[in-house]
C-alpha cells in the first residue's frame, strides 16, 4: 500500500511540474537548433524527443532509443499495454530511410516500446539487453535482436 501511494504521489509531483518540463524540453531544442555541435563532416544528428536520436552518415542511419509513440499517462494508469503508435511510427521514420540498426540503452517503455516497430518497418537489427530480446520476440522479431555483450564493438554501417 505505501508502495502504491509513494508512485501515486510521485504522479502528481511529475503532473504539476510539466509546464516547466515542456518549456526546458523547447529551450533545449532550441539551443541543439542553433548551436554547432562540432559533429563530423556528413553527420546528421537528430534528436527525436525524449531520449530518442536519428544519426545518419553516408546515407545510412541509425536510431538511438526511438520512442515517439507518446503513450498517455492515462493508458499507465488504466494498466493498458503501452504499444507503438501506427501513425507516430509512420510519422517519424521515413520509409526511404536505409536504417542499419535500432539501438536501445535499456528496455524501460520510454526508451524501448517502438524499438519492434521501427526494427520491422526497416528490417534491421534491434541492439540491446537480453530484456529487449524478450521484448522483440513477444512482437514476434526474435530474429532481429542482437543481444550485445558488454565492451563488444558492433558495425552498423558507417557506425561503431
Amino acid at each position: 500500500m505505501l508502495k502504491a501511494v509513494r508512485h501515486a504521489a510521485e504522479l502528481v509531483g511529475s503532473a504539476a511540474t510539466r509546464r516547466s518540463r515542456l518549456s526546458e524540453d523547447a529551450g533545449a531544442l532550441q539551443f541543439l537548433e542553433t548551436d554547432s555541435l562540432g559533429l563530423p563532416d556528413g553527420l546528421e544528428l537528430e534528436w527525436l524527443g525524449v531520449s530518442g536520436y536519428r544519426l545518419s552518415y553516408e546515407g545510412q542511419t541509425m536510431y538511438v532509443d526511438p520512442y515517439v509513440s507518446r503513450v498517455p499517462l492515462s493508458h499507465l494508469l488504466r494498466r493498458r499495454p503501452a504499444l507503438p503508435d501506427p501513425r507516430q511510427i509512420e510519422r517519424f521514420f521515413p520509409a526511404d530511410d536505409a536504417v542499419v540498426g535500432v539501438l536501445v540503452g535499456h528496455t524501460h517503455w520510454d526508451h524501448a516500446v517502438d524499438a519492434p516497430a521501427v526494427a520491422r518497418r526497416y528490417g534491421c537489427k534491434a541492439y540491446g539487453s537480453q530484456s529487449l530480446g524478450a521484448l522483440m520476440r513477444l512482437h514476434g522479431l526474435g530474429d532481429q535482436v542482437v543481444e550485445v555483450e558488454p565492451y563488444r564493438t558492433y558495425e552498423l554501417g558507417p557506425f561503431e
